[in-house]
């Protein structure tokens, strides 16, 4: 079993641990650079609630932590809650992995509470207008973008052979934006081969549609934080 990893190292640390106790092969290839943005304004005090759609937003934000700990956390998924708690955040909570959920989590929990100051911590691009949404729910949500995120192009000589010769037999991509990287890895270094062999696992119907315009051969579903699970299911 060959694996892609795709997310930055930050991120992909504890799947490659797992990978490397099971004896999978794996390659790792970033398909995204995250750089933080200056946010030296905020002011956790000023709020009640924090929202995190990722764990980059939590990251680009360690130094503030401290101002209020006890702030109500919101997350995205296990992971990002996991960041959360580790940078010293006391009260978080997952919506375990969808923004779409996330959503429904908020309102459901917050909608008697819309005078509390939110804040809405993200990245510069996003494929859900969860500040929209939420606003049309009556909440008072302040958003701000903490991150940038670029897609790399540029992959190493040495990964691009290892793919070329052994093919990934499944690829896991996060986000819309990863997705994108990867196909632009593909055309620029000749893995079409990849479009027919290995199978592309996504985190979201958007990004399973995408492949599928694309003429992606081998899509499949999976759920953040199941990534091991989907792997021994590909197995059988």
């Amino acid at each position: 079993m060959h694996v892609l990893v795709t997310r930055p190292i930050q991120d992909s640390f504890e799947i490659i641990l797992e990978l490397k106790k099971r004896s999978y092969d794996f390659t790792h290839i970033p398909l995204l650079k995250i750089d933080y943005l200056d946010v030296k304004e905020i002011n956790l005090k000023d709020y009640e609630i924090a929202i995190f759609t990722s764990a980059n937003a939590v990251r680009s934000i360690q130094e503030h932590v401290r101002k209020n700990k006890k702030i109500k956390c919101y997350c995205v998924g296990r992971f990002t809650e996991k960041v959360a708690k580790n940078f010293g955040f006391l009260n978080t909570i997952s919506a375990e992995g969808s923004v779409n959920a996330l959503k429904n989590l908020i309102i459901n929990s917050e909608k008697n509470n819309n005078l509390k100051k939110i804040i809405y911590l993200c990245g510069d691009h996003t494929s859900f207008d969860l500040e929209k949404e939420l606003k049309t729910e009556g909440l008072k949500i302040n958003k701000m973008v903490t991150y940038s995120s670029e897609v790399i192009s540029e992959v190493d000589k040495e990964s691009i052979k290892k793919v070329k010769e052994h093919l990934p037999d499944v690829i896991f991509i996060y986000s819309s934006r990863g997705a994108e990287g990867l196909i632009k890895i593909v055309e620029k270094y000749s893995l079409h081969q990849l479009l027919k062999e290995s199978v592309v696992a996504c985190m979201s119907n958007k990004i399973v549609e995408y492949f599928k315009n694309n003429k992606w051969k081998k899509i499949d579903k999976f759920n953040p934080g199941e990534e091991l699970i989907k792997i021994e299911q590909l197995k059988k």
